[in-house]
């Protein structure tokens, strides 16, 4: 299947993340969950069939319903997730760049779950709703759903979903790409002060570790005892 451009796209699938060039490079690169969340039918398997296509290699999609796991509202994550985890923890070790999750994610205690695996493995994160007009319409969505629920059963998953996520921080993070060139050049920086002699002879004092005491001029705190001498002389 061709890759769609976003104009041919419907608009319920424009998302960065499908259209801009410079962030689709940038995931290929990295490493990132994109955890999609809704109410059953809203088109969320849709969304993750173009993040698919997208990304193709670099990708790898986890539907929960194939695991035959039925959407609900329970009070702990049932069982089978467990299979699900080692999948996703397989694809981690592979250093997927992109995992897709797809599931309703109306659960905080399961959210949690993939927070620390994402952070055990180092991948950010990624929320992505879809934008289709009946994702939150119960009544459209009961003709939609593939597990046949009820406008009941999907009244009682919506108030969940309608809680917005709101990030502890903001800020830039780097790719991949850009931290290993700030770590090549930080080594490039210390290679080059520790061939300077005059930088040698500066650091000496914070680098001290001889048997016996030696002074150094503007230095007082070097001449204490051998135990006192580190952390002392940088305060």
């Amino acid at each position: 299947m061709s890759t769609q451009s976003a104009k041919e796209r419907p608009e319920s699938l424009q998302f960065p993340f499908l259209d801009d060039e410079d962030t689709i490079s940038t995931l290929k690169e990295s490493k990132t969950f994109l955890i999609l969340r809704g109410l059953p039918g809203s088109g969320k398997s849709t969304l993750a069939q173009a993040i698919q296509d997208r990304y193709k290699d670099a990708c790898k999609v986890i539907s929960v319903d194939s695991y035959k796991i039925p959407p609900s509202v329970r009070s702990t994550v049932p069982e089978e997730y467990s299979k699900v985890d080692e999948d996703l923890v397989d694809y981690c070790k592979r250093e997927i760049s992109v995992i897709v999750l797809d599931d309703t994610h109306h659960e905080r205690e399961r959210l949690d779950q993939l927070f620390d695996i994402a952070d055990k493995y180092r991948y950010k994160v990624i929320f992505a709703e879809p934008k289709t007009q009946w994702r939150l319409d119960c009544l459209q969505l009961k003709d939609k759903n593939q597990w046949k629920l009820s406008v009941e059963e999907l009244k009682k998953l919506k108030p969940s979903l309608e809680k917005e996520f709101l990030p502890m921080y903001f800020g830039w993070f780097l790719s991949k790409r850009s931290s290993e060139m700030l770590r090549k050049a930080g080594q490039a920086f210390l290679d080059e002060l520790g061939s300077l002699k005059a930088f040698k002879k500066e650091s000496k004092h914070c680098m001290y570790r001889r048997v016996l005491p030696r002074s150094y001029p503007g230095d007082e705190v070097v001449t204490g005892s051998k135990r006192n001498k580190f952390g002392q002389i940088l305060n």
